[in-house]
């Protein structure tokens, strides 16, 4: 039909098995003109590269991060498809925008460590929320590096983004705890007081002002044995 024949990385039916050719054939009057040419270090190399990106593919779908490639402007270049199993979105539905996923109230931290790194930061850290299709809110921690050309001038970036949810409801919790605590020593009746080893008294409740009269911070850095009638310190010494 005198169409030109183009066959890329194949086997030679003669010759060695091993080798790969680009074979080129074009009608040439009444004959045919053919042209070999041996790329098998070509083939090789695309074949290394191809299994490489298919292990790295492979990484980071199953990866408990979800990983975002950002030009030098911020936009989303790329969203890793562990996004699917980490928040429930196609990565093609969010790339366009991903920053409307983020809670406004983190929004500004976010865009604050993008400037960071715009201005000649190597890498920063910073904890927002994202909206998950099925469960809400997601806590994540985010860690933004530069990627630079050769000249060191910043091409991208990349960030690796962590599920922190369950660190900040225990940090949540803690938090509420320590709280609830602190207002039953601060207002208890009683006098309540933590110390070193030592006897050195490094916290006292404000009840001690309602019953001792003596405001905490005269208490906070000597020992509370100085305040003890001498009658009853060895018995309070064999007690603590």
């Amino acid at each position: 039909d005198r169409e030109p024949l183009v066959l890329n990385d194949g086997l030679s039916p003669i010759g060695p098995s091993d080798r790969r050719y680009d074979l080129r054939a074009v009608a040439v009057l009444d004959g045919l003109s053919i042209t070999w040419r041996d790329v098998t270090k070509r083939y090789e190399s695309a074949s290394r590269l191809a299994a490489s990106e298919a292990h790295y593919r492979l990484l980071l779908e199953h990866s408990s991060d979800l990983v975002t490639f950002h030009s030098r402007d911020g936009d989303v270049q790329w969203v890793s498809p562990s996004i699917r199993r980490i928040l429930g979105w196609d990565p093609d539905e969010v790339q366009g925008r991903l920053l409307g996923l983020i809670h406004r109230d983190d929004l500004e931290g976010v865009l604050a460590l993008h400037a960071a790194i715009r201005a000649g930061q190597e890498d920063g850290a910073v904890r927002f929320r994202v909206r998950s299709q099925k469960r809400g809110w997601s806590w994540f921690e985010g860690t933004a590096r530069a990627v630079r050309d050769a000249a060191g001038a910043l091409d991208s970036l990349v960030v690796f983004s962590h599920d922190i949810s369950a660190q900040v409801d225990y940090e949540n919790s803690l938090a509420d705890s320590e709280q609830r605590y602190r207002l039953l020593a601060e207002h208890a009746t009683d006098v309540v007081y933590r110390t070193g080893l030592d006897g050195t008294t490094e916290w006292v409740s404000e009840g001690l002002t309602k019953i001792l009269g003596f405001a905490p911070e005269e208490f906070i850095g000597h020992n509370g044995m100085e305040q003890v009638y001498l009658g009853d310190r060895a018995f309070v010494s064999q007690a603590m």
